[in-house]
């Protein structure tokens, strides 16, 4: 087995055991914002001016509908919003350069897990949880499809999927799509606006299927 395969598969174990870890020692939470999540999401609310959270609600009640109780759900969901986000992180670092290493991987996973917040905060399901979440995994997707040769519609695709779930789980997410400045560089670097025709059909039935 090469050390790719065994990079990804210890990196999912320690995913696993990290979201297990994590939601065992969990708190719970503290503010008025994340009850309401909860309860919209239990009791199947409409709240017209929570209308760009609606994602994380979704994500959040499918973890409490299969959890043994609505607070469990909670914080095995919490960990696994911080276990996903830091595997993320770690292969976006790995992916960032055809240079980079496993050092770059950890260093970034390291850097993430000195923010303060992420214990000070443990298990409060917040929407800014969810979006930070929802970005990673959008620059996670764009690295990808800079990288890889085939199946790159399918990657614009999933750009413009994420992009748009992204803004319903929070509007501030809106802003990550700077990045996608990107694609109207071409390999040399230089600015061109005619390579961007192309790949606009598949964005756009990204954000549409997202709908």
């Amino acid at each position: 087995m090469c050390c790719a395969k065994v990079e990804k598969i210890l990196s999912v174990l320690i995913l696993i055991a990290l979201w297990a870890a994590l939601a065992a020692y969990a708190g719970g939470p503290i503010f008025s914002d994340e009850l309401l999540y909860i309860n919209i999401g239990l009791n199947n609310y409409q709240v017209p001016d929570y209308g760009n959270r609606y994602f994380h609600v979704y994500m959040q009640k499918l973890f409490m509908e299969l959890a043994p109780n609505p607070l469990m759900g909670v914080r095995i969901y919490w960990a696994f919003l911080i276990a996903a986000t830091a595997l993320l992180i770690y292969w976006n670092a790995r992916l960032f350069s055809k240079r980079s290493h496993i050092v770059h991987g950890l260093l970034g996973v390291t850097f993430f897990f000195s923010y303060g917040m992420i214990s000070k905060y443990s298990g409060v399901t917040a929407a800014d949880i969810a979006a930070m979440f929802m970005v990673t995994v959008f620059i996670s997707t764009y690295l990808f499809y800079q990288r890889v040769t085939k199946g790159r519609k399918w990657a614009l695709f999933l750009l413009g999927l994420v992009s748009f779930l992204a803004f319903k789980t929070k509007e501030t997410t809106l802003f990550a799509n700077v990045i996608l400045l990107g694609l109207v560089f071409d390999k040399e670097g230089k600015f061109d606006l005619r390579q961007l025709k192309p790949l606009l059909k598949p964005l756009l039935l990204g954000v549409l299927a997202s709908i």
